[in-house]
């Protein structure tokens, strides 16, 4: 059955998998049942690695998880069945959330692979390298690197070459997560910490100590594009691009100032993944509601389905509410509403916090203690939280009568979404 096994094992180790590792985490523990999951770009060889996996260990029993998750997907193994599967296996690039002690049970093993293809390294090091002639050659001031987990050995070997370069170290937020031992020195332990805005890095000074910040990677989340003058490298893309973060922050706190003028707000809570404390989340929304009487109607909604969220033409926006500092879910979905993170939530319903660089609603706070018995008229047009998932069974989109109206009208529509809106979303 496995005659190819061994071709297999040296193609996919070229791949980045670093199967060795992976089997003695397996043998060390004595593990017998194992969910295996990976990123998107590696789904292609999904069923070579299980073949690989079986034929070293063939009485371990194991099962794929494909998930859209940037980070583990622990609802997918509970699918499998209570105590059904005794670890997980995270290969590629993973966003290093942070989980509830109560579902915080299980050993993950993440491989972030010792691969590293050479077209990708020389446009790397010659983007990096053309960056320090036209900034300050004789300057001999740190480069702070951010990156993305599947690029950790690309960052090791760069780091390695070019001295000026100061990696991050990738925050290690559980006891029960291990990691391969070529990457132990990137990663930081601390169980307690809070994640940063800009992801799960532990870095050793502020942003401003560093004359400049690399990110080297795919996906770069919102909270770092709004960073002044940071520059994202793309290896894969073959892209080099230096962020104008005050641009952006201008456009996001616009779609803010644009549903602070409604008079009523209805919001959908995009709940992404497993991890997220949802009551923490509606204690505190229940505050902003009793003081901040144009929230309407919020509903909780777990779905990143497009389609889906097309029916919900009576919300204003969309919430991303997930366990990780990851925003890919707002550049990946071609929604007719638009999206905002849970801190700009926060701004439009006036609580004090710190975006883009700028601290917001100083004065005149919904976090001060006052008026604290406020309370709204309770009616069914004032729930908290509507729980069903559908408001109305219904699909909306463009109107067009076949019998009098030409096809070809429906161009002049609006642009054939899900839902009307009158004007078109950042």
């Amino acid at each position: 059955m496995f005659k190819d096994s061994h071709h297999m094992i040296t193609t996919l180790n070229a791949m980045e998998y670093q199967l060795d590792e992976c089997i003695k985490w397996i043998q060390d523990n004595g593990y017998e049942s194992l969910a295996v999951q990976l990123d998107q770009r590696s789904i292609a060889k999904s069923i070579g690695l299980i073949m690989c996996l079986q034929s070293k260990l063939p009485s371990v029993k194991f099962s794929l998880i494909v998930s859209d998750s940037c980070s583990f997907d622990l609802l997918a193994t509970q699918h499998l069945g209570d105590g059904m599967v005794d670890g997980l296996i995270k290969f590629g690039d993973t966003c290093l959330a942070p989980v509830s002690r109560d579902i915080d049970e299980l050993p993950i093993f993440m491989i972030f692979g010792d691969f590293v293809d050479s077209s990708q390294w020389q446009f790397t090091v010659d983007s990096i390298e053309e960056l320090k002639k036209t900034t300050n050659p004789d300057n001999n001031d740190k480069w702070l690197v951010l990156f993305s987990t599947n690029h950790v050995e690309l960052v090791k070997r760069l780091t390695n070459k070019l001295s000026w370069l100061e990696p991050a170290k990738l925050i290690n937020f559980s006891f029960n997560w291990e990691f391969t031992e070529s990457h132990k020195d990137f990663i930081h332990k601390d169980v307690n910490a809070i994640c940063p805005d800009f992801g799960a890095f532990r870095i050793p000074n502020d942003f401003d100590k560093y004359s400049k910040i690399l990110f080297i990677g795919s996906q770069l989340n919102l909270y770092l594009r709004l960073v002044p003058g940071l520059t994202h490298i793309d290896p894969e893309k073959r892209i080099v691009e230096t962020r104008q973060g005050q641009k952006l922050l201008s456009k996001r706190i616009g779609l803010i100032e644009r549903l602070k003028r409604k008079k009523t707000l209805n919001l959908g809570f995009l709940i992404t993944n497993a991890f997220p404390s949802i009551d923490e989340y509606m204690e505190k929304t229940e505050r902003i509601k009793k003081k901040n009487h144009k929230i309407n109607r919020i509903l909780l909604i777990n779905s990143t389905d497009e389609c889906k969220l097309g029916n919900f033409a009576n919300l204003d926006a969309f919430v991303l509410i997930n366990g990780c500092k990851c925003t890919k879910f707002i550049d990946k979905l071609d929604l007719h509403l638009p999206i905002l993170t849970y801190k700009e939530y926060e701004i439009l319903c006036g609580c004090k916090t710190q975006y883009g660089g700028v601290e917001w609603n100083q004065e005149n706070s919904i976090d001060d203690e006052e008026d604290e018995t406020t309370e709204l008229s309770t009616n069914e047009q004032n729930q908290l939280i509507e729980s069903e998932v559908l408001v109305k069974d219904t699909w909306y989109g463009l109107t067009i009568n076949p019998a009098y109206q030409p096809l070809s009208f429906a161009k002049h529509g609006q642009s054939g979404k899900a839902s009307g809106y009158s004007n078109e979303p950042i």
